[in-house]
């Protein structure tokens, strides 16, 4: 059977732009390893690490009891404190009412965290913050790309984000090889061979 060069090159470009979309989530993952850790640079503001503010909040219980008013009334100025960034994005929180409190999620903690929900005893809200130790003092951290990083959680988004993808691609592969052997089964059939011409 006489198979048509450029044929075959269209035949293995599904296969090329499989493989390829296969690796897309290793690649986006080792773009994000390579660029989360760059966000640790020039990311604390030394002023709040100074003797005063490692006094202050040397210990977990000081900048969780500090929390409190943050949750109650959302500070610019105090969350910078506390967190110790030179440029916050925001302060987290919602503006808890009434008495609150809160509780320590051990069971949820990632390696190097501490997990605080703080709650509103006679309503429904709360705030979840995690807190971590930098040079000599606990600051409240920022769920930005750097926290994911430091603290593994990026994989519990990118695992099974990556798992779908794979599933989907298998689909679709599964699909080009029926789809292939359908026609090569078919081409027998449909077209008879050519007779030698003497």
């Amino acid at each position: 059977m006489i198979v048509d060069a450029n044929e075959k090159t269209l035949s293995t470009l599904p296969w090329l732009w499989l493989g390829g979309l296969a690796m897309l989530p290793l690649l986006l993952a080792a773009l994000y390893l390579l660029l989360a850790p760059r966000q640790l640079l020039g990311r604390y503001d030394g002023q709040y690490f100074g003797a005063a503010y490692q006094q202050k909040y040397d210990g977990f219980d000081e900048v969780v009891a500090a929390g409190l008013d943050l949750v109650r009334d959302p500070d610019v100025d105090l969350y910078r404190e506390l967190s110790g960034l030179v440029e916050p994005d925001g302060v987290p929180g919602v503006g808890l009412e009434g008495e609150v409190r809160l509780i320590r999620l051990m069971d949820d903690e990632p390696p190097h965290y501490r997990i605080v929900r703080y709650y509103e005893q006679a309503g429904s809200r709360s705030v979840v913050h995690f807190f971590t130790a930098v040079n000599g003092r606990w600051v409240m951290a920022p769920k930005d790309a750097y926290f994911y990083f430091h603290s593994g959680l990026w994989i519990q988004t990118w695992m099974p984000l990556s798992v779908s993808w794979w599933v989907l691609l298998l689909g679709i592969f599964i699909t080009l090889l029926i789809r292939q052997w359908a026609m090569q089964w078919r081409r027998p059939h449909l077209m008879p061979p050519l007779k030698k011409v003497n």
